[in-house]
């Protein structure tokens, strides 16, 4: 499996370059208005438990996670987290299923970041 995890464009910002603030502060109130519906919490506050049920990688998924915390040598703790982003990400692009792309784009964040330190 390739390590290109970045995305060449961002799921986020896609077609939005000249999307104003307000713009974006709309989509992203809808997407937490999404996620309170869905699971009567934020993305971030979720529990592992409810976070396997509201992300449900299929097995595609899970093997771009695996390979993920693999090659990067990422904790438990950091899958969830690249889980919870990869939903919000999701939500932000309307989706109701984490796609590959979705996950991707996570990881090609959590990349930065540990570049960053």
């Amino acid at each position: 499996m390739p390590l290109n995890w970045g995305v060449s464009k961002s799921l986020t910002t896609s077609n939005r370059s000249t999307e104003t603030s307000s713009q974006v502060r709309k989509r992203v109130e809808d997407a937490r208005r999404r996620q309170l519906q869905r699971q009567d919490c934020v993305n971030a506050r979720l529990d592992n438990q409810d976070l396997m049920r509201v992300c449900a990688p299929d097995k595609k998924l899970e093997q771009l996670m695996l390979h993920a915390i693999d090659k990067l040598r990422l904790s438990a703790r950091s899958y969830h987290k690249l889980l919870k982003l990869a939903r919000t990400i999701a939500d932000l692009a309307l989706a109701e299923r984490i796609g590959e792309t979705h996950v991707a784009e996570a990881i090609s964040y959590r990349q930065r970041e540990r570049r960053r330190v």
